[in-house]
């Protein structure tokens, strides 16, 4: 089992966080299949052997996911596409 933790402090307006979670969101859907479904300031993230939540917070990003046995081979891809998504918008 994977774990992908990433914190991520930022300076940026509401406006360029939620151009974030629009790109990320959709990056995990149609590369990964995951499902995403906001509350709140929560994004869970969702499949099969994919769990996790992207939280909205001031000045941070967190992203914690959780990659069940059969899915831990993708860590290693899927934690570059979400650091360069961060990148993008908060830097």
């Amino acid at each position: 089992m994977a774990n992908i933790s990433i914190l991520k402090q930022h300076d940026k307006p509401e406006a360029e966080i939620e151009s974030l979670v629009e790109d990320l969101q959709h990056e995990l859907s149609s590369r990964y299949g995951c499902i995403c479904k906001r509350e709140g300031d929560n994004i869970d993230i969702r499949r099969s052997g994919i769990s996790g939540q992207l939280r909205l917070m001031q000045n941070q990003v967190a992203v914690d996911i959780k990659l069940g046995p059969m899915m831990g081979v993708f860590a290693n891809r899927l934690e570059p596409v979400i650091r360069r998504k961060l990148d993008e918008h908060l830097d």
